[in-house]
């Protein structure tokens, strides 16, 4: 069985803390670097 990944981009987060919209893409990129490590085949 394969698994893929779904990702949604936002700078939602608890309390008044608004990342950056550069943090939120690098966050993003290292979550699809670990997926692909891990031999997820989509994200």
């Amino acid at each position: 069985m394969k698994f893929d990944l779904f990702c949604s981009l936002t700078q939602a987060q608890p309390g008044d803390a608004h990342p950056s919209h550069a943090t939120v893409f690098r966050n993003f990129l290292e979550q699809v670097e670990v997926a692909d490590d891990l031999g997820f085949g989509t994200v």
